[in-house]
């Protein structure tokens, strides 16, 4: 039998022999079918079911990634737009392509924004342990950042596709940003980066590629808030000179963050970003599961979301005008003006010239090129580039862009850009015995590089802090 590889699936219209790839298996509930599952064709995932299946069938679906489908996509009524199929049987080997992309989870349409947001956020974090946690767990060179742009961030439910663990995070610490400047005793830092780390465990709780969206053991044994408050405590781990008060409060921002105990949350949140925090989360993916359920309500005035608890959800007119219907001459002029909506914006700072993240004789203080940028969220005086790799453990690598803020004074453990002697520019911690208690007026920069033997540099009357580094920019 020659298999289908071309045909479109057109509602209402039957097919033969299509390849689908297949995943999330489900057995009979109630008066429904035998099995659902998800069938994939061309990056369209389609839920697909089937009424009656043999003993042959359920082995064949259960043992096969790739499936020969005969069916019908359903038009009109509950099941609008999905698979009905009729017959089914494991695919051949040869009848499977080497060249398998158009079987995997599609990304969302707006992927490419979803990451661009995401280093926004990342570079409006200023506190360094924060900022150098980020930097490390998100490492382009490492191998969590395709998975994390490319995961699903739940099975079935919100944001269950490709890219939808990216999405979802940046649109957490979007809603955790936005809190921030409403209430401003809130940190920001804090919100954001624990927002884009929150999810992290998902990353083992799922599975990925074809399988993207399945549940592992290990998924299924502890899930993911257990496995990526562990993840992310083992990166703090890893740190030198992270502070253990920062990680305890990490880690509880992650553990608290489905909010109460039914909800899987081992603990419930104990300080204000923790509990803004499980909100955010909350708050996104109750908005995109209703969203999702008005698309698919096929003209009903009310469908139920069902899960954990059962939710009507009203998909009717809300009787809002879109904004060229409205009426400008019988409209009051304290509404004629859109209101303003936080935005990115970018402005040119200069790249003075190259800082050493090794030997001083390798930096200089010459003028260089200008950058067009998205500023930290405590602004920026000017850019430097990086040579070398003594602040490595940081997440700061050659060829790095920092951003660097004019100060008047470092504080114990700032990483600086400081102009040492007349031997050039350096980024490197600073450090200083007051704050050991000791307080003898001893001052040094030192790197953060465990591979290497980098000698402290002691700062003296001919040393000069040129700017704290506040953030930082990397060329893919």
């Amino acid at each position: 039998m020659e298999t289908n590889m071309t045909t479109d699936l057109v509602p209402g219209e039957d097919f033969r022999d299509c390849l689908f790839s297949r995943s999330h298996i489900e057995k009979k509930k109630g008066n429904g079918p035998d099995i659902k599952l998800i069938l994939t064709f061309r990056n369209q995932r389609h839920s697909a079911k089937k009424w009656s299946v043999t003993d042959s069938e359920r082995a064949s679906i259960a043992a096969s990634q790739f499936l020969i489908v005969c069916g019908k996509v359903d038009k009109g009524g509950s099941y609008d737009g999905e698979i009905t199929i009729n017959s089914v049987r494991s695919a051949a080997e040869q009848e499977i392509p080497e060249d398998i992309s158009s079987y995997l989870s599609p990304c969302h349409e707006n992927h490419a924004e979803h990451l661009t947001r995401f280093e926004q956020l990342v570079a409006s974090v200023q506190e360094p342990n924060l900022l150098g946690l980020l930097l490390k767990i998100f490492d382009k060179e490492k191998e969590i950042w395709p998975l994390f742009c490319e995961a699903h961030a739940a099975g079935k439910k919100h944001h269950a596709y490709s890219g939808g663990l990216l999405h979802h995070s940046v649109e957490v610490a979007e809603l955790c940003a936005s809190a921030a400047t409403i209430v401003p005793t809130l940190s920001h830092d804090l919100l954001v980066a624990c927002a884009l780390v929150h999810d992290l465990g998902k990353l083992t709780e799922m599975e990925h590629g074809l399988n993207a969206g399945e549940y592992t053991a290990a998924g299924v044994l502890n899930g993911h808030i257990s496995l990526g408050a562990s993840r992310v405590r083992r990166f703090m781990d890893s740190i030198k000179g992270f502070p253990s008060q920062l990680k305890e409060t990490v880690t509880h921002m992650i553990l608290s963050h489905h909010g109460v105990l039914e909800y899987g949350s081992p603990k419930l949140p104990m300080f204000p970003e923790a509990q803004v925090l499980s909100q955010c989360d909350l708050l996104s993916a109750r908005v995109f599961e209703y969203t999702e359920a008005a698309k698919n309500a096929n003209g009903q005035l009310c469908v139920w979301l069902s899960g954990k608890e059962s939710v009507q959800i009203y998909t009717g007119d809300l009787g809002l005008q879109k904004p060229a219907e409205v009426d400008r001459e019988t409209t009051t002029t304290y509404v004629t003006q859109p209101r303003e909506v936080p935005t990115f914006h970018t402005t040119k700072l200069r790249i003075r010239g190259l800082v050493a993240a090794g030997a001083p004789e390798q930096g200089n203080d010459e003028a260089g090129e200008t950058r067009e940028v998205v500023l930290p969220a405590c602004g920026a005086d000017f850019l430097v580039r990086v040579t070398g790799d003594s602040m490595a453990d940081e997440g700061i690598r050659e060829h790095d862009v920092l951003f660097v803020k004019e100060i008047e004074s470092p504080r114990n453990g700032d990483i600086v850009v400081a102009h040492v002697g007349a031997t050039g520019e350096v980024v490197k911690r600073y450090r200083s015995d007051s704050a050991t208690g000791a307080d003898t007026g001893a001052q040094w920069l030192e790197s953060e590089n465990s591979s290497r033997n980098y000698p402290n540099i002691p700062v003296d009357a001919e040393t000069l802090i040129r700017g704290r580094v506040v953030g930082l920019l990397r060329d893919l």
